[in-house]
């Protein structure tokens, strides 16, 4: 089984641990070898006055795209919404004209801070194959989701964005009909209501079996300090039945990325442990 990675982030210039957390899980997906192709897409305000480079290609859809190595780079300005979805949907249309999609079985639509233990999942997915729309966490919408202006997709079970889990068939459906994507929202409710209008037998989507996906806890004891070793061994209790570790250390603001990016390192390195040849910066 082979997967298509697309993680998703921002080059923010505000926040520079997104480049330490790409640089950490680039060597770590390239611990799985050919069964892992990893595209971090992000978008950026290309030149286009500039004479092309070899990597640098138009697209069929008029978007001026960049792949170096496992960078995508796609012009454009980054955006909560529809930014967010219209980087997906755009990374769809470069693979299927770039004829990547037909050598995976599966795309995997996650975020940079959420690290995959693809061994796991393929386990997973072999037992359980996913046909066209799933993931590895659920959630009901009971609240306006940004661009909502009523009730009316109340109710709706949508895969948190973190662990969208897309056959290839149903990426080449999704592109084939992107224009019926309800861009006004936000991306992860967005393709759970494309899937309830046009694929009904994907609905509500598939999900993985529970304990798979783990929040990482925030170990901090009675003196209000961080706990690594209780960090290190909750990982080390969960590293055989987890797919996907979400990483989302909530602040008093805002959520604190620092604090993130060490238990990435910590989840790694333990995942990695017969693998020395993988140094962790």
């Amino acid at each position: 089984m082979k997967f298509l990675n697309i993680v998703l982030y921002s080059n923010s210039s505000q926040n520079n641990h997104y480049d330490s957390m790409k640089k950490m899980t680039s060597l770590y997906y390239k611990s799985f070898g050919e069964k892992v192709k990893t595209l971090y897409v992000r978008y950026d305000e290309l030149d286009e006055t500039n004479e092309l480079e070899d990597e640098l290609t138009n697209r069929k859809h008029g978007k001026q795209i960049q792949q170096i190595n496992d960078d995508l780079i796609i012009n454009g300005k980054e955006s909560y919404i529809p930014g967010i979805l219209n980087k997906t949907l755009d990374t769809f249309d470069y693979i299927i004209s770039e004829n990547m999609l037909d050598d995976y079985d599966y795309c995997i639509r996650t975020n940079i801070s959420t690290i995959v233990n693809y061994d796991i999942l393929e386990a997973e997915l072999s037992k359980n194959p996913i046909e066209y729309y799933g993931g590895g966490r659920a959630m009901v919408l009971n609240w306006k989701a940004c661009g909502m202006e009523d009730e009316s997709w109340f109710g709706t079970v949508f895969v948190q964005g973190t662990s969208i889990i897309l056959s290839k068939e149903a990426v080449k459906l999704m592109y084939s009909q992107k224009d019926k994507f309800h861009t006004e929202f936000i991306d992860d409710v967005a393709f759970a209501i494309f899937a309830k209008e046009h694929i009904p037998s994907s609905y509500p989507p598939q999900m993985i079996k529970n304990g798979l996906f783990k929040d990482i806890p925030h170990c901090i004891d009675n003196d209000n300090r961080h706990n690594i070793e209780k960090v290190k061994k909750a990982i080390s209790l969960s590293k055989n039945n987890t797919a996907f570790y979400r990483n989302k250390c909530l602040g008093i603001h805002s959520p604190n990325r620092l604090l993130d990016l060490i238990h990435m390192k910590v989840i790694i390195e333990e995942l990695l442990t017969n693998n020395k040849s993988y140094y962790i910066p």
